[in-house]
């Protein structure tokens, strides 16, 4: 997907999509992780105008940002959309979801809603549910994928 035309196409195409969910979930952000997320929601947030926020992996050496989250400074996160490229186990948007609870809570900041997750890589229409976590009775909390 690094070839020049690819990513062309598929940020126009992705930023579209986007834009149309936007107007249905109402989400304030774009949340991506990982190399490939942030080369490709940094085109797609420009695109888009919809701020970006980036969840840093966890490198084993660490990191010499000192957090996990990159996000415009004081810029209150109320909704976000994740973007990813596919979902497998679901553990990276699990990995996302906490992290941003975690970090919200560390600004004393109100945890933001996850609206769902956008494939940017599905050459095809999918819905999928992920689950997020469980909650205190075992009850699934999920979201919704879009591609």
């Amino acid at each position: 997907m690094l070839d020049p035309e690819t990513i062309t196409r598929k940020a126009n195409d992705a930023a579209a999509s986007i834009l149309r969910l936007k107007k249905r979930l109402h989400f304030s952000h774009l949340v991506v992780s990982g190399y490939s997320g942030s080369l490709f929601g940094g085109i797609v947030s420009s695109l888009t105008h919809i701020p970006l926020v980036v969840v840093r992996k966890e490198a084993a050496g660490g990191s010499h940002h000192g957090s996990q989250v990159e996000a415009t400074p004081n810029d209150l996160i109320k909704s976000y959309l994740i973007l990813d490229d596919f979902i497998a186990s679901g553990d990276t948007v699990r990995r996302i979801y906490l992290t941003i609870v975690d970090y919200c809570a560390r600004l004393d900041f109100k945890a933001p809603k996850i609206k769902g997750v956008f494939l940017y890589n599905s050459e095809k229409f999918l819905t999928k549910t992920v689950v997020l976590y469980y909650d205190e009775d075992r009850n699934p909390v999920t979201c919704m994928c879009y591609s």
